[in-house]
């Protein structure tokens, strides 16, 4: 079976301006950074209702519930684990194991039970794990050596800038990603 890791990246922000909404994409690699399928979810834009029905809880839902959740769902391949770039994306349901991945930041990163921290590769700072709610410290330990695997011939917080310059691409060429 190939090993194939899943990284899921949401950009943008949910104010009622021209320029904001949310958008969100999952390319599947190869454990050397080569995509092998993309998920990707028109942006989503809130009303003045919307915001102020759902308040403070409208960025967590857009992305838990409608764009992480959808963008799962809608896999073909099955990767071994998803990497996040947001941690409201945790909140989402799936098969797959997901984490959060950032880079380290002894001033804001507090390690919990549910996360780790990846020791640097070359010049790269390290990385920062952290699971869903509840995770086993047997699947983060798992998870971790499959990322610092991967880690060995590509940075994994590359391919979240590949996704955000495919939107702009995107954004260019097709309205529904404006």
């Amino acid at each position: 079976m190939r090993e194939l890791i899943g990284f899921l990246g949401i950009f943008g922000s949910m104010g009622l301006g021209p320029r904001d909404g949310m958008r969100g994409g999952l390319l599947v690699t190869d454990m050397e950074g080569k995509p092998e399928e993309i998920q990707v979810a028109e942006t989503v834009k809130a009303n003045a209702l919307q915001t102020a029905l759902y308040g403070q809880t409208l960025e967590r839902y857009v992305i838990a519930d409608l764009l992480s959740e959808g963008l799962l769902s809608s896999l073909r391949t099955q990767p071994q684990l998803v990497l996040a770039n947001r941690s409201e994306c945790l909140r989402a349901e799936g098969l797959t194991p997901l984490f959060q991945i950032s880079r380290f930041d002894r001033s804001r990163d507090v390690i919990s039970n549910e996360s780790t921290v990846l020791d640097a590769v070359g010049a790269e700072p390290s990385l920062f794990l952290t699971g869903q709610p509840g995770l086993s410290h047997t699947t983060l330990h798992w998870a971790s050596g499959v990322v610092a695997q991967a880690q060995q011939d590509f940075d994994p917080m590359e391919i979240f800038t590949r996704l955000e310059d495919a939107f702009r691409t995107l954004a260019q060429h097709d309205e529904r990603f404006q």
